[in-house]
């Protein structure tokens, strides 16, 4: 199923997946200065610079590269996870008591609502082109390795490198993993045996040591030490910046990021900065971009934060995860006291899986991607931790079985859907407008405008142009409605600015004369030229 989404969603693409793939090409030029990056993290744009150098990819190939990539991550992630939920299952296996654990009286059933679980918030992530799925991974052999402290009567020194390089690959791949790791590491030498420490300070060294280089690297680019600013950014922009009302600058465009200065009004057309190689700078590193921008706690945007994250999770919970979240409530309810004092026991996992859950809740958590393997993590642990009589096997498979049947009828048809547009061959019009441009004969680091936000111009990535000016969406019916005299004076004003040509999706009926068709996506192109202007 993961290629059949990997394979199916080839051509999607993101503003994200657009900057790992800028940083990427930056590490391949050796350009060190652009690649050191203080918001995308640099294990996957590694990965992405190491394919893209062995198959150097074309416009029609290079987003179904990048899917190959995040599928190939899809499934190691399936494979530490698989490492992960054995090792729990041989724990519950180990335990004496008169009660029973879930693996042991009802296997099958609970294999089967726990790979569901799995499958279904992952898949939808192979679409994705975000190191979240790999980060995932080494969540998964982070937790696993922390289970063989927990199981192991005399834990090696060699336990302690292995567990120490996850967790520094760990926050290499994803920056938040780092506290993850913190408390994992904390709780689990509290949680030690004396003789037992030794090696998680071996694990607290190598960590160090792994991390170290990109630290002084950061430090070496920003001129502060720092694990990196997408934190800092975040709550700047979803605290105390626009989720509260407030605009990053005056006249600012409302989302969290600042493009550019304005050069026309009504429609808003903004300038945006260029750097050679770069498709669209604000989004490339923002912290570099827009360096006066810092988090300030204010009470009111951060009660607000946190009311709208709650209100997602309880949806998603309830409602997106609700036959899944009431079967195992109810199990664990049913298990009485009990349950507690074997929660106790996964405190390394579960201390770092809530403090991540904390983190995310206090800035901005709606979104599946963020805490899909902290939601497995928590689900896994819930379902080993309940007891029960072996008597009950009848009732716990039917509480487990109705919720893992309702979830199945209602994941169903998305699955479908996606399996039906595997066989779809539609041209996708991103790489007709890639095409179509150098056709036209524009060139790398053409600077070009979009008629509409630049950040979602997926296509300027495939044509290797920069993206110098845009119309945000507010605007485009103003662009396209107003009368000749008043559009030329706007493509005047972008010519003005730099910018060679212009994209736009126009709507039907609109007068084209001199624009250029871009295959049949309907995207068309028109060439500026502030000498026109002058003339005209």
């Amino acid at each position: 199923m993961g290629a059949v989404y990997a394979y199916s969603l080839r051509f999607i693409m993101t503003p994200d997946g657009i900057g790992y793939l800028d940083v990427a090409s930056a590490y391949l030029r050796h350009d060190w200065t652009t690649a050191v990056n203080g918001w995308w993290s640099p294990v996957y744009c590694w990965i992405l610079a190491a394919f893209l150098g062995i198959f150097p990819p074309t416009a029609r190939t290079e987003y179904p590269l990048v899917h190959l990539v995040t599928f190939l991550c899809f499934a190691f992630t399936s494979w530490s996870f698989y490492l992960f939920w054995e090792a729990l299952r041989s724990a519950v296996r180990g335990t004496n008591s008169e009660l029973v654990g879930l693996p042991i009286l009802t296997p099958l059933v609970v294999d089967l609502f726990v790979y569901s679980l799995f499958f279904f918030l992952f898949l939808p992530l192979v679409a994705v082109p975000t190191p979240d799925v790999f980060a995932s991974a080494f969540v998964f052999l982070i937790a696993h390795r922390l289970l063989r402290f927990e199981t192991s009567d005399s834990p090696t020194w060699r336990d302690g490198v292995l567990l120490g390089v996850l967790f520094g690959l760990a926050y290499l791949t994803k920056a938040i993993l780092f506290y993850f790791s913190i408390v994992a590491l904390a709780t689990a030498v509290l949680n030690a045996r004396t003789g037992s420490r030794k090696p998680l300070f071996v694990s607290a060294l190598l960590f160090a040591i792994v991390i170290s280089p990109w630290l002084i690297a950061l430090h070496s680019s920003f001129g502060v030490w720092t694990l990196g600013f997408s934190g800092q950014l975040n709550y700047a922009w979803f605290v105390d910046g626009t989720e509260t009302d407030r605009f990053l600058e005056p006249n600012g465009a409302p989302l969290p990021y600042f493009p550019g200065s304005v050069v026309f009004s009504q429609p808003t057309i903004y300038k945006v900065q260029t750097q050679p190689h770069i498709t669209y700078l604000p989004w490339y590193d923002p912290a570099r971009f827009y360096k006066s921008r810092r988090a300030s706690f204010q009470l009111h945007g951060q009660i607000a934060a946190v009311e709208k994250n709650l209100i997602w999770l309880r949806t998603w919970l309830l409602i997106t995860l609700g036959p899944m979240s009431v079967s195992t409530v109810s199990l664990l309810l049913g298990s009485g006291a009990v349950m507690l004092t074997i929660l106790r026991r996964y405190s390394a996992i579960v201390m770092p899986v809530l403090v991540t859950f904390a983190m995310y809740g206090l800035i901005f958590i709606r979104t599946p991607r963020y805490i899909a393997a902290v939601a497995v993590l928590l689900f896994a642990i819930a379902l080993v931790s309940v007891r029960f009589e072996p008597t009950d096997i009848r009732l716990l498979r039917g509480i487990l079985g109705a919720g893992l049947v309702i979830f199945a009828v209602v994941s169903l048809p998305g699955v479908v859907d996606v399996i039906t547009a595997a066989f779809s061959s539609h041209p996708d019009p991103m790489i007709e407008v890639a095409e179509g441009l150098e056709r036209s004969g524009i060139r790398n680091d053409t600077h070009v405008a979009t008629v509409g936000p630049a950040i979602y111009a997926y296509w300027a990535r495939l044509a290797r142009v920069n993206l110098a000016a845009e119309i945000w969406n507010d605007g485009v019916p103003q662009f396209w409605s107003a009368d000749p005299v008043r559009r030329h004076e706007m493509l005047c004003v972008i010519a003005n600015s730099g910018v060679s040509v212009i994209v736009g999706d126009p709507p039907q009926n609109i007068n084209l004369d001199s624009w250029e068709p871009l295959g049949s996506g309907g995207f068309w192109m028109h060439r500026l030229s502030g000498h026109d202007c002058e003339q005209r």
